[in-house]
């Protein structure tokens, strides 16, 4: 009963301002999330987030720019496999299942700022930064035995983020720099150090001339890719 009345009012607050709602889409044309702002852009009332083919991912109400209670993410089948709850201006996600937490983010100002610590079975498995409810700064993954499994760098005011994958003897292993868009360049490197590849992005897929080296830094060819497909190839 007590959500119905909070849904019932935040709606009649919704329906007393003027409001937008906005739209963003997948890569392949598909929506990706839906939300309403009001007149100064601030999130109000009901947020949608979309797996591709358009089946729902997440569930949440914004109250005035602030995230409320619950906030519900489904499988692709349709089951609700976690629910978000809040308290102590801390977000903390619990799988339905067991109860186990899934991932805690500190709150500011209603939304997601500073540490989210991400578990799996209840280990933790990664940390990464928050800053107004978007990834800011270093996210860092953790391998299951032990080490770094990769380093992900994000800017989300200059739109563009670094992530580093490791070897399992810490040795860098593939290096991408990209827009939110996918756009970028990325490189791989040898077991021994060396630099493998590098060339550019285009929507996540390689587009333009990629170099190729041997694992001593020896050019050994070209090749040339339009939206992921190779065009041709040059010693």
């Amino acid at each position: 009963m007590k959500v119905i009345v909070s849904i019932v009012a935040i709606l009649f607050a919704i329906s007393c301002n003027s409001q937008e709602v906005i739209e963003e889409y997948h890569i392949n044309g598909d929506i990706k999330r839906k939300f309403i702002v009001d007149s100064e852009g601030i999130k109000i009332g009901f947020d949608s987030i979309f797996y591709p083919k358009g089946k729902l991912k997440e569930f949440k109400i914004w109250k005035r720019g602030s995230l409320t209670d619950s906030i519900i993410r489904f499988s692709k089948s349709g089951e609700i496999i976690s629910i978000g709850t809040i308290a102590n201006n801390e977000l903390v996600f619990r799988n339905k299942r067991n109860g186990l937490t899934e991932s805690i983010f500190g709150l500011n100002g209603g939304v997601r700022n500073g540490l989210g610590i991400y578990f799996t079975d209840g280990i933790v498995r990664s940390v990464g930064g928050y800053q107004d409810n978007s990834e800011d700064g270093i996210l860092i993954s953790l391998k299951k035995e032990g080490g770094l499994k990769f380093i992900k760098q994000i800017d989300s005011k200059e739109n563009y983020g670094l992530t580093m994958k490791f070897f399992s003897d810490g040795k860098p292993k593939d290096l991408r720099v990209a827009t939110k868009e996918n756009h970028g360049y990325t490189m791989s490197f040898h077991k021994n150090g060396h630099l493998k590849d590098v060339g550019l992005l285009k929507n996540g897929k390689a587009h333009g001339t990629k170099f190729h080296f041997s694992n001593i830094g020896v050019m050994l060819r070209k090749s040339f890719f339009k939206e992921g497909n190779e065009i041709w190839e040059r010693e």
